[in-house]
């Protein structure tokens, strides 16, 4: 016989006397955006630290996506936060061009849903409520990145009212 099994939020809303669901459970979800495209004579070489994006306190992160240009044979590159710099991808290789969205609905990318190579559903992050302010950063692998070459993408967040 099937069962109907409530999500935590959802026993909250069917409980006597209704409970409250938290700001960061339910609300307007938000869209921190990322550009970068090099003009320095060099480009950004290894260990650098890109700063990407800030997410405010309270807010409950729920993944992302990058996209960039295609960059020089070894370049790689590492989302995450100061402390944890590979939390949301690991070493994602820049080598060959990940579509650059041009029109609504484009293909490609990296999804930035956790660590253990990005996107390992072995280590999730998305769900997670971020306790202060989060500066989400790119740090630089093996090699400098080229030139001019894009690099874009955005984080998702439940926002706090």
């Amino acid at each position: 016989m099937a069962i109907t099994v409530n999500s935590v939020q959802m026993a909250k809303l069917l409980a006597n006397p209704i409970q409250h669901i938290k700001s960061d459970e339910h609300g307007r979800v938000r869209r921190a955006i990322f550009a970068f495209e090099p003009s320095d004579a060099t480009g950004f070489t290894a260990t650098d630290t890109l700063r990407l994006c800030k997410l405010p306190p309270g807010a409950r992160y729920l993944g992302g996506k990058m996209f960039w240009e295609a960059n020089t044979a070894t370049a790689t590159l590492s989302v995450g936060v100061a402390g944890a710099t590979t939390k949301y991808a690991s070493a994602v290789l820049l080598t060959a061009a990940s579509i650059v969205p041009t029109v609504a609905g484009a293909a490609g990318g990296f999804d930035l849903v956790g660590a253990a190579g990005g996107g390992s559903i072995a280590s999730p992050v998305v769900g997670e409520v971020l306790s202060g302010a989060t500066t989400i950063i790119g740090t630089v692998g093996t090699a400098a990145l080229t030139v001019s070459k894009r690099i874009f993408g955005w984080v998702d967040y439940l926002g706090v009212e």
